[in-house]
């Protein structure tokens, strides 16, 4: 499994340098991340259509590995998709009817 893509997906504002997202997708040429338009400025079509385009340029079905942010669009789009996933990793989920939901 340890050739199988892997797609970031990672939280509100990027996953930036001192991440462990980041450390993981510098440690090996099998990842790959997600790059909608803005991290900072999230919106929904635009992640999902990066995360689309993203699984779509994978040799096989990828395993997606989320944290926070993440997490919410990694489920929202296999409810929507028909593409398969080799497996899921999601850290931290947020409650997407917490406080800062609207």
């Amino acid at each position: 499994m340890s050739d199988t893509p892997k797609i970031i997906s990672p939280e509100y504002g990027g996953s930036g340098e001192g991440h462990w997202l980041t450390h993981w997708e510098a440690s090996s040429s099998d990842y790959d991340r997600i790059t909608p338009k803005s991290f900072d400025r999230p919106d929904l079509y635009d992640w999902l259509d990066a995360l689309e385009n993203t699984v779509a340029i994978q040799s096989s079905a990828p395993i997606l590995v989320a944290h926070s942010l993440g997490c919410l669009l990694v489920a929202e789009y296999l409810h929507r998709s028909k593409a398969n996933a080799a497996g899921v990793s999601m850290v931290a989920v947020p409650n997407p009817d917490g406080p800062n939901s609207q």
